[in-house]
């Protein structure tokens, strides 16, 4: 904001850097008051600006070149992996300076996805944030977990979370008599939302069952999730599916080698994960209305909006299975 001693018109020329104010936003209006909206900024990016303002007839009085930094969470890490030996976790750092430390949460039941239920899934803080490494020696066997890393800037802002799961073989499948393979499965989000820009956790279980015996967290590749070699028989099963802020479903397929599987169709809206969606979910999305935030971005397109409360207020008082 700023004031002129006259009625003037309102120019703003800014950008990232001090030699190149390339972004331009005008008001034509002649006022002494004056304010603009500058949109689609990056988080945490210093920009510099110059402000303009004429008058009626054409005198122009113009400011320094100033500079603001906007404000944001940190970046995530990148590649993060898990593999045997209790439970070791990888990941590459993102080139964030701001980052002060690393947080890993554990969950032997969901993603947790929120920092602030650190106090129930805190599994490790890691106060070197160059570390790209992490062993788990808490792992119990015959059990599958489900974990999210944090970045933390010196501020406490935790960057969204990256999530991966120990794919682990719960119990001795019935039946046995060889390896499948070469089956894929086809996800599916209602309303047309972007099915590979999320992960998904599939369990098999024997048909009627509760008792998960193998279970994968994966991302599609142009639509399709490829399952590695499963030691079971061919026979029909139950699979359960899940993916963040969505209701699981459950449908029972017959697998054998060399299929493709159609998965059913997840229901965006549940933010809190009691697999009903109600005003509970819609509470938890208001918060993060116009924001950044892949915690109720339900269409995968990098913001919470009007398009995301319709994907919940379609699918209200749906319930998901277990």
């Amino acid at each position: 904001m700023w004031t002129t001693n006259e009625p003037s018109d309102s120019i703003v020329s800014y950008g990232t850097s001090s030699s190149k104010l390339d972004r331009v936003v005008t008001s034509p209006l002649l006022v002494t008051e004056h304010s603009m909206n500058l949109t689609n900024l990056l988080s945490r990016t210093t920009y510099f600006y110059q402000i303009f303002s004429d008058d009626a007839v054409g005198n122009q009085s113009t400011s320094s070149i100033l500079s603001f930094t906007t404000t944001g969470k940190p970046q995530r890490v990148s590649n993060l992996k898990a593999s045997a030996g209790s439970v070791i976790l990888t990941w590459t750092n993102p080139d964030d300076t701001s980052i002060s430390k690393i947080v890993i949460l554990r969950s032997a039941a969901e993603f947790p996805f929120n920092p602030a239920l650190s106090s129930q899934y805190l599994v490790n803080t890691i106060i070197d944030p160059r570390q790209t490494s992490f062993t788990d020696t808490t792992a119990v066997n015959g059990t599958t977990y489900y974990y999210a890393v944090f970045t933390v800037d010196a501020q406490g802002v935790h960057s969204d979370p990256v999530f991966v799961t120990f794919p682990t073989i719960i119990a001795t499948p019935p039946n046995y008599s060889g390896s499948i393979n070469n089956i894929s499965m086809i996800p599916s989000l209602d309303l047309g939302s972007d099915v590979d820009s999320l992960s998904y956790t599939v369990s098999i279980r024997q048909e009627g069952s509760f008792q998960p015996f193998y279970q994968f967290t994966q991302k599609p590749d142009q639509g399709i999730i490829r399952i590695p070699e499963i030691t079971l028989a061919s026979g029909n099963y139950d699979i359960l599916v899940s993916t963040p802020n969505h209701l699981a479903r459950k449908r029972t397929v017959t697998i054998k080698s060399n299929t493709q599987l159609i998965l059913p169709t997840l229901l965006g809206g549940d933010l809190n994960r009691d697999r009903l969606i109600n005003s509970l979910d819609f509470s938890a999305m208001r918060s993060k209305w116009f924001k950044f935030d892949i915690s109720a971005d339900l269409n995968g397109d990098g913001y919470v909006n009007s398009l995301d409360w319709g994907i919940l207020s379609k699918n209200w008082n749906q319930s998901g299975d277990e």
